[in-house]
């Protein structure tokens, strides 16, 4: 039988950052792969001018199906919350903005689309948010309590490894490129983290998945050179809870 990983993101473009090198390694191993983001990344600034009458909230769903269709994602689901920007931003007092939106309510919506969508393990964010964004930490609330009124043994948390982060130059978490000291509120250190994935081998189906967020990403990161960025985007970092899962199959 076909096991389904449902991944919960923040924004369109998280998946492909944080977990698009296991998605399509998923996929190719035989999984069926569900992307749910929570909101179409309202308050993103679009690096170029947009066609009149299209939004950026239209920009970013179109860019997501596509960055999913690189991936080999089998759905792609939005859990209808609004973007909150940055912390004091108007975004935030939003009646559907994510960060502060009723966490049973959305819990509620997203067990029932695991439900819809028959999944064995769901993904979603370790409880810093892998960054303290208030969308990201919405996301690990959600996630939580969604799992275990779906029932939903088997979950993982998205992360990053904070430690390692120290030995490459940049990354696309905010203040990845800061001192080791700022980093500690990045991710989780490397004896926290129960699976590393070595995604080398679908690397350039990542940057391209990346890439497919032209309205945000300039060209998949130029501030990483080619030849570093296997080191920055190569490997990606997850916290299971419950037992095993498809994801502790993929190569280490």
């Amino acid at each position: 039988m076909t096991t389904t990983i449902v991944f919960l993101h923040a924004h369109p473009d998280d998946e492909a950052i944080f977990t698009g090198g296991t998605m399509a390694l998923l996929a190719a191993a035989g999984c069926r792969v569900v992307l749910v983001t929570a909101t179409k990344g309202e308050e993103g600034t679009p690096r170029f001018p947009l066609p009149a009458g299209e939004s950026i909230a239209d920009r970013r769903e179109a860019e997501t199906h596509a960055a999913a269709e690189l991936l080999a994602v089998d759905a792609v689901r939005f859990l209808g919350f609004r973007d909150s920007g940055v912390a004091g931003s108007d975004a935030q007092d939003h009646p559907l903005a994510f960060g502060a939106c009723d966490v049973e309510d959305a819990a509620d919506r997203l067990a029932a689309i695991c439900r819809e969508e028959g999944a064995d393990v769901l993904v979603h964010y370790d409880p810093g948010g892998i960054y303290a964004h208030a969308d990201h930490l919405q996301v690990h609330r959600i996630g939580a309590l969604a799992a275990a009124r779906a029932g939903i043994a088997t979950t993982y948390e998205a992360t990053v490894d904070h430690e390692y982060l120290h030995f490459v130059d940049v990354h696309l978490v905010e203040g990845a490129n800061r001192s080791l000291e700022s980093r500690k509120s990045i991710g989780l250190p490397t004896a926290m983290i129960s699976t590393t994935v070595d995604c080398r081998a679908v690397l350039e189906t990542k940057w391209r998945a990346m890439a497919a967020h032209a309205s945000q990403i300039p060209d998949a990161d130029p501030m990483v050179p080619p030849e570093q960025f296997a080191d920055v985007y190569g490997w990606e970092w997850f916290v299971r809870h419950g037992p095993p899962g498809p994801i502790d199959a993929l190569p280490s």
